[in-house]
């Protein structure tokens, strides 16, 4: 459950990253595609926070 949680961070990362890059460019359409993977990956980032052990 760890290792995945920290691919769908990597994912939420860059999805925004890449939407700003693309946002910053003029591509709105793949702005919001990234824009899009990145808050998809943060929704389920933070409805698998609590089933997360960290010790």
């Amino acid at each position: 459950l760890e290792i995945g949680a920290m691919l769908i961070g990597c994912f939420m990362i860059y999805g925004f990253l890449f939407g700003i890059g693309y946002w910053i460019y003029g591509e709105g359409m793949y702005a919001l595609i990234s824009f899009g993977v990145g808050l998809i990956a943060g929704f389920l980032l933070w409805r698998m926070w609590p089933k997360l052990s960290f010790s």
